[in-house]
């Protein structure tokens, strides 16, 4: 079993949007892999409000786009600090 590793806000939005092909093919790449991918609670909100505020992605959509993404391998941790 692979270790388990956090993503970042920044390959879920180049994923998500797909504005630079490259970057969206790595972050494909990755998301789309085998491996056991985490995300933040706090990230969760980030990717939200980078996608309304610097996209200007409809909230509806943003929060399908979400849903979908979390449908995925990916987990949610919650903020344990």
């Amino acid at each position: 079993m692979s270790p388990e590793e956090f993503l970042d806000t920044n390959p879920v939005v180049r994923y998500l949007v797909r504005d630079d092909p490259d970057l969206a093919a790595r972050a494909t790449a990755l998301i789309e892999s085998e491996r056991r991918l985490l995300l933040c609670v706090v990230t969760v909100a980030e990717i939200g409000f980078v996608l309304a505020s610097t996209y200007r992605v409809e909230r509806a959509l943003v929060v399908d786009a979400l849903i979908d993404l979390l449908k995925g391998a990916i987990q949610v941790m919650g903020n344990w600090l």
